[in-house]
């Protein structure tokens, strides 16, 4: 397998990448001894991130009776405006949001005024001044996973139908948010080449991404990496050979299948095989169709066969699909219609691209870009640079006719088909109170340990150092005022393990440490050990 150096340089934020990758000029192999310790990083990382959560119940394969009945009722009862907004899928930051700020009143206007159909969740930005010498700095940070759980509650209790929220969780929720599990690049499974791993990886990020309200998970990357001048996937590729992508994309889209998430292959046709970022251009492939079949398709054809719920096309010219010059798969009827939904047979959603890339910006406004797409076959229009706008322009269409009600209907009924298949006619908001998010979490009870003098430390983990001379420790729960006090021995350690160590104090050298003991929380308590938080070691 060859792959690329890579790095993150400071991009397009307001896309569905944090960053765009850097191809360095040098290439590494993947030679068969190292495959064993990639194989251990992965299952690493499926192991601890398998501990976080209880998992939703998986997707089911049809709609029951009440959840078709609920899709006729509601689709009969909308109104225009309302199905023009559930085409619309703008984004907000997973950052503290107060409900009295400015930018939370943008949101609620998109709600309100607008009837966007769900939210595109995307990190953090720094607040930096427009003075700064670098002007491609990113700004660009972590989001933190109580306020994306905070913001999609409040956004879903003021929404008159639910919303269907997505991620660009590629490599975990983790990949966007802090303290959530974060998996290799797609390159490393397909280094591994074991497609239970990939599998893993997607139930995983299903159940995270599920526990914070995130309903569609833009990923796998169904692109075959076989051109290494290529700026913006290479590592973000599972690898260059087309049956073993696919192999792999399939197993990630049964894994979050499996854990209750919606996914998506990206970038239909394929963006493996160009040379320009689609965020700062458009790109060519000049391939004939028989080569299309041969390598770019297959993939996604395999994803489709495994029952991925969404498709999200590329900003991409492919003449040998659509003759017309300069236009994008995004706004190519032939591509999205045609190939995508006639040929290849998939009645799921189809979601553009970010609608800010200058793949599509250079070529069109975004009220015309947004009819041309919806036109061409699309279901969502993602992450404009003027949700307004689109709107506008979509109501517009279909006064005039440019789109007809038939064609709105069809969209507006397969959003309204994925949000019942999630069950969020019955349940749309999530539990705050019971996500684990480790240390910073404090308003779930805690298990302290307690000395016989009354001196109280806290484990710092699923190790907790005990000084061989300061006697035994026992342990009891701390829970905040107004919550019912667990049972004494909700936190009776259900076993023990010694394991001698050495401890780094923060002003010296390694020192003994003595014994560490091994203090795992019962499975029925009200935090699991992997929350526990420290306040401060036992001494010594």
């Amino acid at each position: 397998m060859v792959g690329w150096t890579v790095g993150l340089a400071p991009g397009c934020d307001s896309c569905c990448d944090a960053g765009r990758p850097l191809v360095a000029p040098t290439r590494l192999i993947y030679h068969p001894s190292v495959r064993p310790l990639v194989v251990f990083s992965l299952v690493g990382c499926v192991a601890a991130g398998a501990l976080l959560f209880a998992a939703p119940p998986p997707l089911p394969p049809q709609l029951d009776a009440s959840a078709v009945r609920w899709v006729t009722d509601t689709l009969g009862a909308m109104t225009l405006d309302q199905k023009v907004g559930q085409l619309i899928q703008p984004s907000f930051r997973s950052t503290y949001l107060s409900s009295d700020s400015e930018r939370y009143d943008t949101l609620v206007s998109l709600v309100h005024e607008q009837h966007v159909g769900g939210f595109l969740l995307f990190g953090g930005r720094e607040p930096a001044p427009n003075v700064l010498l670098n002007a491609g700095y990113s700004r660009s940070v972590l989001g933190q996973s109580l306020a994306a759980a905070s913001i999609t509650n409040r956004l879903q209790a003021i929404s008159a139908l639910p919303l269907l929220n997505s991620a660009d969780f590629e490599t975990g929720v983790g990949f966007r948010l802090t303290g959530a599990t974060t998996f290799p690049r797609a390159m490393a499974f397909g280094a591994a080449g074991d497609d239970r791993l990939a599998f893993e990886a997607g139930r995983i990020t299903a159940q995270e991404g599920r526990a914070l309200g995130i309903h569609v998970n833009f990923a796998p990357v169904a692109d075959v990496n076989n051109n290494p001048r290529n700026p913006v996937i290479n590592t973000r590729s599972f690898g260059e050979d087309p049956a073993a992508v696919g192999t792999l994309a399939a197993a990630y889209v049964r894994g979050l299948t499996e854990g209750g998430m919606l996914a998506t292959l990206k970038h239909f046709p394929g963006h493996g095989d160009t040379d320009t970022d689609s965020h700062l251009g458009l790109p060519l492939i000049s391939h004939p169709r028989s080569r299309l079949d041969q390598v770019e398709l297959p993939p996604f054809q395999a994803g489709i066969e495994a029952g991925a719920s969404a498709v999200m096309t590329s900003h991409i010219e492919l003449p040998s699909l659509d003759p017309q010059p300069g236009r994008p798969a995004t706004l190519s009827h032939p591509i999205v219609t045609g190939l995508l939904r006639d040929e290849l047979g998939f009645d799921g959603l189809v979601y553009t691209d970010s609608m800010r890339m200058r793949g599509v910006t250079n070529l069109v406004e975004p009220g015309e870009a947004a009819v041309a797409a919806i036109s061409a076959g699309h279901d969502i229009v993602l992450h404009s640079p003027d949700d307004p706008a689109v709107f506008s322009g979509l109501r517009q269409a279909v006064d005039d006719g440019t789109l007809t009600q038939a064609r709105l209907d069809a969209s507006v009924q397969r959003v309204l088909e994925a949000k019942a298949r999630l069950g969020l006619h019955r349940n749309r908001s999530v539990s705050v109170d019971t996500l684990p998010l480790g240390p910073r979490r404090s308003s779930i009870c805690r298990c302290s340990t307690t000395r016989p003098g009354g001196e109280t430390a806290r484990p710092a983990g699923p190790f907790s150092r005990r000084s061989q001379s300061a006697g035994p420790m026992s342990l009891r729960w701390r829970c905040p005022t107004g919550r019912p006090a667990p049972s004494s021995n909700s936190c009776a350690p259900a076993s023990t393990a010694t394991k001698p160590s050495s401890h780094r104090s923060s002003s010296g050298p390694p020192r003994s440490a003595g014994a560490w003991t091994w203090l795992p929380m019962s499975p029925t308590s009200c935090a699991p050990w992997l929350g526990v938080v420290p306040e401060r070691r036992a001494r010594s």
